[in-house]
């Protein structure tokens, strides 16, 4: 009797493992014969031919919304004084550099200038050059880079979260604004405003100042003088995507705000030869 049950057990056992077996024989095989996005292995199977740059999407590897929190994204904004008087804002890019609206330091010394952060550090600004590296065609022209006389601390060697891609012109933002005293940052969602509808807006038929490289948005508050906004960024999903470049109600009174589109342009640029570069090698390949 004792002989008999293990003679089956044994039996039992053995079916199992050639069951499994089995099963990963043709896991295998189904592996093998069917393509998966994503896969280096050639084009064939059940799949029909194919060019391997049909997959647009394969080597994306960005994520987003970036989550970040707000006190960490707000420590880049800085307040840019001249003679204890507020001017402009200004973005911090690294540790010795801050992105701001040319129009800001239009006709102001530059060693007037002084650099205020949240967490109280002051900076004096010594030199200023363009922000090419950080915006595309016309709006280069419109951003300037200052340089600070010594490094800012430690946290500021990281550098803050700027665009990577083109944000869609229909997506909405997230508009940065100081309260009244000046000590802390106030988020707001707005709608980006369609370019011939703010060309008209604030009165630039001519597209002199709007175009791609320009974005213009909704700003809906209500002000009886110009607000110094020059240089304040807004946010899309986490990153830094935009600087004002004209304040608020100060070249003309409306609720169209212009910003430069801002774009880590030599990452953006890099990242676009090398997906043609992977295309046209699986191209050759395929």
């Amino acid at each position: 009797m004792i002989v008999t049950a293990f003679y089956r057990l044994f039996l039992l056992v053995a079916i199992v493992c050639h069951v499994v077996a089995q099963v990963e024989i043709e896991e295998a095989k189904h592996h093998k014969l069917q393509y998966q996005i994503g896969d280096r292995q050639p084009h064939f199977g059940y799949v029909k031919g194919h060019m391997a740059s049909d997959h647009k999407k394969r080597h994306k590897t960005t994520k987003y919304p970036l989550v970040i929190d707000d006190v960490k994204l707000n420590s880049y904004v800085a307040r840019l004084y001249n003679k204890n008087e507020l001017i402009c804002s200004g973005l911090v890019v690294s540790n010795r550099t801050v992105l701001t609206s040319s129009l800001c330091i239009h006709n102001v010394h530059l060693g007037n200038i002084e650099l205020k952060l949240l967490d109280k550090t002051i900076r004096k600004v010594v030199n200023v050059t363009d922000g090419s590296e950080y915006a595309f065609d016309t709006a280069t022209e419109l951003v300037s880079l200052l340089i600070l006389d010594k490094e800012l601390p430690k946290i500021y060697r990281d550098p803050p979260p700027i665009c990577p891609i083109h944000v869609g012109k229909s997506e909405s933002v997230e508009l940065l604004s100081w309260n009244k005293r000046k000590t802390f940052l106030v988020k707001k969602s707005v709608r980006q405003i369609g370019e011939s509808d703010c060309k008209q807006t604030i009165g630039d038929a001519e597209g002199r100042v709007i175009n791609g490289a320009i974005s213009c948005v909704d700003n809906t508050r209500i002000t009886k003088k110009c607000e110094k906004t020059y240089g304040l960024p807004y946010l899309w999903k986490g990153y830094f995507c935009g600087i004002n470049l004209l304040g608020h109600n100060c070249q003309t009174h409306s609720s169209a705000d212009v910003y430069a589109r801002l774009l880590q342009v030599k990452r953006y640029i890099s990242r676009k030869l090398n997906e043609v570069r992977l295309s046209k090698l699986e191209d050759d390949l395929a």
